[in-house]
């Protein structure tokens, strides 16, 4: 079970980025993970992400898509106590 201290932590490096969008590489840096299990992640639907660029296309996480993410794989329950 992931400890709520390691959660905010990761919301911390969420909230405090400049950036409105990331991409696959940063987000599995975030998440503490490879970009091949965010790239599943995103095909199996659970992360939502678009594709950018003509010929050379990229996929890019928004941020907010992120924090959805977060909330709902580790269980945020706003408030709610698991113990």
């Amino acid at each position: 079970m992931e400890s709520n201290s390691f959660r905010s932590k990761k919301q911390s490096i969420v909230n405090s980025l400049e950036f409105q969008f990331l991409s696959v590489k940063e987000v599995s840096i975030i998440l503490v993970t490879t970009s091949k299990t965010v790239r599943e992640f995103i095909s199996q639907g659970k992360l939502r992400a678009f594709q950018v660029g003509g010929s050379n296309r990229l996929t890019r996480i928004s941020v907010k898509d992120l924090e959805k993410f977060i909330d709902e794989e580790h269980g945020d329950h706003h408030g709610v106590d698991d113990s």
